[in-house]
């Protein structure tokens, strides 16, 4: 039998080499004032690496260029690529992305990866500043996918893997004066894949920020924080652990490390001769602490565990009055600053972080945060931007916490791997909090390895890394295990470690349902609500329940989602989720015309076949919002549900509600209510006045200052809108910024509405030609005797219909609906019924003039689907008046064969030039009968093209819920009104359900001149 070589992306004992144990990000500050910042991209001892590089794509690692990372190695024929960037995403790149759910993109064989495993091969030059002279010298990787090499002038600087934490190395010993070469070597898949099966993009390359750092030898090489509030959440304790390193190089006896390491005399640090201080300081700069606190350190504490440094620690226990806390309402951030001085009192080192006064706790199957419970308005969110993938800025992070806290979410998971650096901070800032998750998910093989020991420190290293990079910021609340990955000994072995180095937060965890030695919390993916009510009324169960993952967005989505937060009132264990997910992860494609346009998995070009693996590449557009951030319909009914905010009736003759304060902190004084009242969807009154100061967690009645009428219009409906507003401005959103929002019908008597005046004219009624027609002064209408349809509608403005008006039972499918094409889902089920193909056959036709003088044609279809015993029976009776007003009575009896049917309505199809819809009902946004709450009744209007939803996959889309009156216009043609007795739901489009049916992308649809409009019954 063949052996196969060894090679480090192959060996899952071999993660790192040479590559510094982790930390908290260091800013290497010279001064206290420059510390204060925060800002470490300032640091003059801080130098970024980001912009253009050298590239080359190699087909292998067995087959790069040679000897590559050597200084001398002349580049002159290779391409330049951005880092950050994802190289499948650069012009003419032959390597593709390739989405995945659950299947690896190749055959699975742990360790093992493809010989054909395309590698990055990276070069660029760097010098280092005269001031950094007698510093050691640390090169920063902050996320490389997959696994990787860098070299500095030659020698091998370190190996790593882990794709989203970063990697340092301490590469002092080999620099030089002038010009530096940095080589990189990035593989695009390496044993760590098998770790890394994400429902995501498969992507690689250098994605995160490299950068330079230098340290006096005697540096700050960690720091710990932690504040713990006493049994009356008043006053508070601030520990801080401050962490003195002497950087020896990690040497290596191996003779791969002996060939490039250059001999390097250790320094050891006598440390009573270094002293650590602290200062903490608000938010307007003043000092906290009376004087800044100093401590020696301690030689016999070690940072973390066994280690080939010596570290000592400074270590402070320090009170502090009634701190301002920290919650997601309220996120108040201290800052702290810590100075390292040497024998003579000199500033060696300063560091600093923002500290949010925060305490986390399970207490009575609850989860606490600062005493109270905390109530999880959650999203999981991948880092992604349609143009630059997994490369985000500063600046696109900002915008995603700013739209999540203006759709009232309040918490983020980092599915399914720890974010950039720069997340944290901006969360720690603007005020979410965060489940951290490791970077383990490994669904293409179960659980296979979770257990197996040959995995159990790659799975440490993932663990234990997060918490030591990540445990200083407030905004992190829980730290989750991975996804996706079976429950094994090695679940268990993280959580215990993690519960032992940091007793402050809980762990969590899902997959293979494990118990407490894994999770602290129950965190289900999608349950059933009576599931969940069964294991809330669990006395055995003394958990809390947090769902991680509900209420799938994916397209057309997001219904039934008020059911689970009427759980969340119901039982104080059950304390919210986190939806699936944040945005969709479309990639920017370009068109042969030249267009640019959203894609999916399957449309960059990719060599995998999604068919075979049973993959499907439209799961990566199930989002909450657009993936350029623009909301879906269905995140205005997640706002509405999950607002920190609720109105109940308490007198609305007198117009007297009831406010409910749902944050768990701030009071309402900080909102103002805005409110108006509406007859017959037409706004007749409006004012607005500050909210009351209500506390937490209790009500309060407010009477609205307006007047409303003794007696309605002869048949109108009055209604009173509410919405909560910001009554100033916060970081995340404007002054006026509507937070919660309710409308209310009002009780006011109206009089019945006069009947429509019937006009003397009288009309005629006549058979021949095959059709049966009624007409009147200047109208006609007829029905074909053949198919029982009314073809044809000629008005005074010339003829109505491109179709003829017909029964419709059918609707494109949302995503949902086809589960991802599988079978037994809804789709598969109404294709197999034939409710797309149903034939028709009519039994009866009759027509005649009523007592009132109407005419009247009756119609009796028999429409046949799979199952030519069960057809639907529709029967349809049209009164047509002297004014040419047609009144339709249209029931549908279903039979049993046809499970689930849906939809059963009239479908119109208008001819071209009508461009304008208006209605009385349900909107502005689309709305469904399961999706509907957030949606208010009012009279609005719109371009019919703007009607149409632009989900990135087709399907059923643009309804309209509860419509009293329609109306559909254009320049110079005819136009059309219906009316309904009792409110029904409608849609107007220029595409037709087949057209959504048949097209892959939305940018497929072509738009037609004429336009669809379909009125349900139901829906």
């Amino acid at each position: 039998m063949m052996r196969r070589d060894h090679h480090d992306w192959e060996d899952p004992a071999v993660f790192e080499r040479r590559r510094e144990q982790m930390h908290t990000p260091l800013g290497a500050y010279p001064t206290q004032e420059m510390a204060r910042t925060c800002d470490r991209t300032a640091s003059p001892f801080v130098r970024s690496l980001n912009g253009i590089w050298r590239f080359h794509l190699a087909p292998s690692p067995l087959s790069v260029p040679g000897e590559f990372w050597r200084s001398e190695f002349n580049d002159r024929g290779w391409e330049d690529i951005p880092v950050p960037s994802n190289w499948q995403l650069q012009p003419g790149c032959p390597d593709k992305p390739i989405y995945t759910n659950v299947v690896y993109p190749f055959q699975p064989n742990p360790p093992f990866v493809p010989e054909a495993n395309p590698t990055g091969c990276y070069r660029r030059a760097f010098t280092i500043p005269r001031e950094w002279a007698g510093r050691e010298v640390f090169l920063v990787f902050e996320s490389v996918d997959s696994a990787f090499y860098a070299w500095v002038n030659g020698h091998l600087a370190g190996y790593s893997q882990d794709s989203r934490l970063s990697a340092e190395f301490n590469i002092t010993g080999f620099l030089r004066e002038g010009d530096n070469a940095l080589a990189v070597q990035v593989m695009r898949y390496c044993d760590g894949t098998y770790l890394e099966d994400q429902d995501y993009w498969q992507m690689s390359g250098i994605q995160r920020d490299v950068y330079l750092y230098a340290k006096p030898k005697a540096h700050i090489r960690d720091f710990v924080v932690r504040t713990r509030f006493d049994a009356a959440y008043a006053d508070a304790e601030l520990e801080v652990n401050v962490f003195l390193s002497n950087v020896q190089h990690i040497m290596r006896d191996d003779a791969a490390f002996a060939k490039v390491a250059p001999a390097h005399q250790h320094w050891a640090p006598e440390f009573s001769r270094y002293a650590a201080e602290i200062m903490l300081y608000d938010a307007d700069g003043g000092q906290v602490l009376a004087a800044p606190a100093r401590a020696s350190f301690d030689e016999s504490t070690r940072m973390y565990g066994s280690s080939g440094e010596r570290k000592g620690a400074a270590r402070f226990r320090l009170p502090v009055s009634r701190p301002r806390q920290w919650s997601d309402e309220t996120p108040y951030l201290y800052t702290l600053v810590m100075t390292l001085r040497g024998e003579n009192g000199a500033v060696l080192d300063v560091e600093s972080c923002r500290v949010g006064f925060r305490q986390i706790e399970i207490r009575d199957r609850q989860v606490l945060v600062n005493g109270r419970r905390m109530i999880v308005r959650g999203v999981d969110r991948h880092e992604w931007h349609p143009d630059r993938g997994r490369a985000v800025t500063d600046d696109d992070m900002r915008r995603d916490i700013i739209a999540m806290k203006r759709l009232n979410f309040n918490a983020v998971r980092t599915s399914h791997y720890p974010n950039h650096p720069r997340w944290y901070e901006l969360c720690d800032e603007l005020g979410l909090y965060v489940v951290d998750e490791a970077n383990i998910e490994t669904h293409g093989v179960g659980g296979d390895l979770s257990s197996d020991p040959a995995w159990l420190n790659a799975y440490m290293a993932r663990a234990t890394r997060m918490v030591l990079r990540d445990r200083n910021h407030a905004c992190v609340c829980f730290w989750s295990l991975g996804n996706e990955s079976g429950a094994g000994s090695h679940h268990a072995a993280m959580a215990a470690w993690i519960r032992r180095t940091d007793p402050t937060r809980p762990v969590q965890y899902e997959s293979g349902y494990p118990g407490p030695d894994i999770t602290d919390i129950l965190v289900p993916m999608y349950p059933r609500i009576e599931w969940v009510r069964t294991v809330m009324e669990d006395a055995r169960e003394t958990r809390p329940m947090i769902m991680c993952e509900y209420s799938y967005a994916k397209g057309n989505a997001s219904g039934n989602v008020a059911k689970y937060w009427e759980l969340v009132e119901q039982y104080q264990s059950f304390q919210g989720g986190f939806i699936w997910d944040w945005a969709d992860k479309a990639v920017r494609i370009t068109l042969p015309d030249g267009r640019r346009v959203p894609g999916y998995g399957n449309d960059c070009g990719e060599q995998f076949d999604y068919e075979t693996c049973g993959e499907d590449g439209t799961m990566v557009a199930n989002g909450v919002v657009g993936a350029d951030l623009d909301p879906h319909p269905g995140a205005f009914e997640i706002k509405y549900a999950q607002a920190p905010v609720t109105f109940r009736p308490h007198d609305l003759a007198a117009g007297a509600i009831r406010l409910k304060n749902h944050y768990a902190f701030r009071t309402l004084g900080h909102l103002a209510l805005r409110w108006s009242m509406l007859e017959d969807g037409r706004v007749i009154d409006a004012g607005s006045l500050p909210a009351p100061d209500v506390q937490p967690g209790t009500s309060a009645v407010v009477e609205m200052p307006v007047k409303i009428p003794q007696h309605g219009a002869p048949g109108a409906a009055y209604h009173l809108n509410i919405d909560a507003v910001l009554g100033a401005d916060e970081p995340w959103a404007p002054a006026g910024h509507v937070i919660a929002w309710e409308q209310f019908k009002l009780p006011v008597p109206s009089a019945v509405a006069a009947p429509r005046p019937v006009s003397c004219a009288k009309q005629s009624i006549k058979r021949g030609n095959g059709d049966i027609t009624v007409a009147g002064d200047g109208w006609r209408v007829a029905w074909s005797e053949r198919d029982g349809l009314l073809h044809t509608w000629q008005t005074p403005a010339g003829e109505l219909l491109a179709q003829p008006i017909a029964a419709i039972f059918h609707r494109a499918p949302t995503d949902n609906d086809s589960m991802l094409g599988r079978p037994g889902s809804y789709y598969d089920e109404w294709r197999t019924a034939g409710v797309y193909d149903l034939r028709r056959d009519v039994e009866a036709m009759d027509s005649g003039i009523l007592a009132s003088g109407a005419a009247v044609v009756r119609v009796r279809t028999r429409l046949f689907g799979a199952n030519s015993a069960q057809p639907i029976v529709n029967e349809q009776e049209f009164r047509v008046d002297s004014n040419g007003v047609i009144t339709v009575d249209s029931t549908a009896a279903i039979p049993s064969f046809f499970a689930t049917i849906p939809r059963v309505g009239l479908r119109c199809d208008l001819r071209a030039g009508i461009d304008k819809v208006k209605w009385y009902g349900r909107g502005p946004w689309e709305n469904y009968p399961d999706r509907h709450a957030a949606a208010r009744i009012g009279t609005y209007e719109a371009p019919v093209s703007a009607m149409l939803e632009h989900y990135l996959c087709p399907g059923e889309c643009g309804g309209r819920t509860g419509t009293r009156w329609l109306e559909l216009r254009g320049k110079g043609v005819p136009g059309l009104r219906v009316e309904g007795d009792i409110p029904f739901q409608f849609n107007a489009l220029h595409v037709t359900p087949e057209d959504l049916r048949g097209a892959r992308h939305v940018w497929e649809l072509q738009p037609r001149q004429e336009t669809t409009v379909i009125v349900d019954g139901y829906h």
